[in-house]
């Protein structure tokens, strides 16, 4: 089978030659600011220097800074959202309600949850992730790419009906209103995550989806557009457009938000980007 370095196309751009997979972050990001994606993706810049090129180790278990010799400092936010996602995952297997829940908004999702869980040993959880690669050709001139995608929820149900469950930490609301996009902007990576499930598994016919905002101060679940077999066909060629889109960009422009706070190349944390300069 043709991989992304075997791809005869002429020209082709920084993305192309350096991204070996897709996903659902690699979107977010790109459609966030994609000058963060090279700087994260195709650069592959030190967080803690950023001077040097992060490789993988000898034993490859991490990655290494080429100029400081230094893993990357880990991010608050993620090590927070792996904590609950893990002690959401116990609860939902256990019924043990650890003190670091006490604080999120989930306990009725989690007390749902477990509820299915006893009644359904198809749910798949958190401890039992797992990894979608699936080759997608694209419609026009991209020859070959693997997308990728790690569930937290997947459950199945009779007749082909599977349903997805995504968790996600952190504010929704700015002084008591919702963000405009704190529902739109995971859309995508649950739409990923239907297209994949139904290409990995054909006996699966329809796809529901749903995210919960643990952190959120009312209710916290928000569900998503159903997906079936008939719009398989529509996602594949929507999304491989799209990750052409990010294949075959050059300029990489940032883009300045309210998300430039949380970035770790932003110049008040020492990185390269300043969000105020022109």
């Amino acid at each position: 089978m043709m991989t992304m370095m075997e791809c005869t196309k002429p020209n082709r751009s920084d993305a192309a030659m350096k991204l070996r997979t897709f996903s659902p972050s690699t979107w977010n990001t790109f459609r966030d600011c994609k000058l963060k994606l090279k700087y994260e993706k195709l650069d592959k810049l030190c967080k803690r220097c950023f001077a040097g090129t992060m490789s993988k180790a000898v034993d490859r278990s991490t990655a290494l800074c080429s100029n400081c010799l230094k893993p990357e400092p880990p991010v608050p936010q993620f090590v927070r959202g792996s904590a609950i996602d893990a002690a959401m995952t116990n609860y939902i297997l256990t019924g043990k309600d650890e003190p670091l829940l006490a604080n999120i908004d989930a306990q009725t999702a989690m007390g749902t949850l477990r509820r299915m869980r006893m009644e359904n040993e198809q749910m798949i959880l958190p401890q039992y992730k797992m990894t979608f690669t699936r080759d997608l050709y694209p419609t026009r001139n991209v020859e070959f790419s693997t997308i990728t995608g790690i569930l937290d929820v997947l459950i199945y149900h009779p007749e082909g009906h599977v349903q997805i469950i995504d968790w996600k930490t952190g504010s929704v609301k700015k002084n008591g209103l919702p963000y405009p996009d704190a529902k739109d902007k995971y859309a995508d990576q649950l739409e990923i995550y239907a297209m994949m499930v139904m290409l990995w598994n054909e006996a699966v016919n329809e796809v529901d989806s749903s995210i919960y905002f643990v952190d959120a101060t009312s209710g916290g679940r928000e569900d998503l557009p159903s997906f079936t077999r008939d719009d398989l066909v529509g996602l594949v060629r929507r999304w491989s457009y799209k990750i052409e889109t990010v294949l075959e960009e050059e300029v990489f422009k940032k883009k300045s938000g309210r998300y430039c706070s949380w970035c770790a190349y932003n110049a008040s944390k020492g990185g390269p980007c300043d969000p105020k300069a022109p």
